[in-house]
């Protein structure tokens, strides 16, 4: 029979979010210098699919008075959803890129992702890998998992399964209520000091070139040796590399603004948490990724060393208090207590409070990625490139992945926000900034 599992606040959340903005598309991408067997690759995908229950969910039907949205979980997805397709050039890519991550998912069909194989895309005239997870069903890690399994089971080699069985991983955000008195006051001040931004709307980055049109573009950028030995080799102990990322946005997005003469009061940016367990941090097929806003004003941002120390101070605090448990405090009761038709308005509530709740930026860092099986064998050349989802008016977000440690940078913009030449603009400035938040 299939299996079924209702959603978690997270799922339901994701999905509201989408229904009223965008499609939420989580990018992986894994280049190859060789060529590759598209009917091999067919085979992997299939596996990688039938190792993880969740990526072969599907969105079961559901009625107004329901009380829950449910995964089904068939034996096998329904489709391997393998698209194959030539790209041998820049714009080719740049063109594949936003026709392929940018449709939504359709979550009632199984799996909850597609796959592309973009001949000539790779690495020196290889091919390229490509996955976009519906980011309701797998986080940024949850679709590097699952590209991992594709590039096991294309070599050959075992795929490894979730190491947790679904109901024990999905229990982990159910149980990360508060342990104590002090950690739930501290819980419910994270929640209710949202509420004031419903009056202070966060800063919007100035548009650029930006056109009616729909879709994601990207800018891919490898971070060079002398700034990735600057931000982690020359920071000082209490900052973490996430930090530098963080403050160097603010400070872009200030510059930025400045320069096109748009208000830059409160930048506030999205920040994903990894609610994983350490002992599978990397693993597991699924969405784990509650998040937190870390914000500044106009006098954190006179000098790169304030604004650094702003975003530490807030870091720090989620960290000891598990700041992002807001999240499932709030989306809990909503979540367990309303019928399906109930909860349907709630995306309408964004629009009416003119989306003062959606931060002006995403910043989402994979960190150090697990090792990665290269696609052509053991000589074959291996990149990875990520980026979240963002939809205006959060129109652009920074996703980071580092592997065997080249740090990959890629930025994903809204069609509506900027243009090729602006994005590239605004990356170069994020990536100067970055530099100059380490002394």
């Amino acid at each position: 029979m299939t299996e079924t599992v209702p959603f978690t606040p997270l799922d339901e959340a994701v999905l509201h979010l989408e229904e009223e903005l965008e499609p939420w598309n989580v990018q992986i991408e894994v280049g190859s210098a060789t060529s590759l067997d598209a009917e091999r690759l067919y085979d992997a995908v299939e596996a990688a699919a039938a190792a993880h229950p969740l990526a072969r969910a599907r969105l079961r039907d559901y009625g107004a008075l329901d009380d829950e949205y449910v995964w089904e979980i068939p034996d096998e997805p329904d489709t391997v959803p393998l698209k194959r397709t030539e790209a041998a050039d820049t714009e080719a890519l740049a063109a594949l890129r936003t026709q392929f991550y940018s449709p939504r998912v359709e979550l009632r069909e199984s799996p909850p992702f597609r796959v592309a194989l973009a001949r000539g895309g790779g690495i020196d005239g290889g091919d390229r890998l490509m996955v976009c997870g519906s980011h309701v069903a797998m986080d940024g890690v949850g679709t590097l998992r699952l590209a991992r399994s594709v590039c096991q089971a294309y070599r050959g080699d075992p795929v490894d399964e979730d190491p947790v069985g679904l109901a024990e991983s999905r229990a982990v955000l159910a149980e990360s209520g508060p342990s104590s008195l002090a950690e739930a006051g501290t819980r419910l001040a994270e929640g209710l000091g949202r509420l004031p931004d419903a009056l202070d709307e966060p800063t919007r980055v100035a548009v650029d070139g930006g056109t009616d049109e729909s879709g994601w573009g990207f800018v891919h950028r490898e971070l060079d040796d002398d700034l990735v030995a600057t931000v982690v080799g020359n920071r000082p102990d209490r900052v973490s590399v996430n930090d530098c990322f963080l403050a160097a946005l603010h400070l872009a997005i200030d510059g930025w603004n400045a320069d096109h003469g748009e208000e830059r009061d409160r930048i506030s940016l999205m920040m994903p948490v990894n609610a994983r367990q350490p002992e599978w941090f990397y693993e597991t097929v699924g969405m784990y990724a509650p998040f937190v806003s870390i914000d500044t004003k106009p006098r954190h941002r006179t000098s790169p060393g304030a604004a650094v120390e702003r975003v530490v101070g807030q870091t720090s605090r989620h960290k000891r208090h598990d700041g992002a448990g807001w999240v499932t405090d709030a989306l809990g009761p909503l979540s367990s207590s309303l019928p399906v038709g109930i909860k349907r308005l709630v995306p309408g509530l964004l629009g009416a409070t003119q989306y003062r709740f959606v931060d002006s930026a995403v910043v989402s860092n994979l960190g150090r990625a697990p090792e990665l099986p290269a696609l052509g064998g053991d000589d074959d050349a291996t990149d990875l490139w990520f980026s979240p989802p963002s939809m205006m008016p959060l129109g652009v977000g920074f996703g980071v992945a580092t592997l065997d440690g080249h740090v990959r940078l890629v930025t994903r913009y809204s069609q509506q926000q900027f243009d090729r030449d602006a994005a590239q603009r605004f990356t170069d400035r994020y990536l100067d900034r970055l530099g100059a938040t380490v002394p």
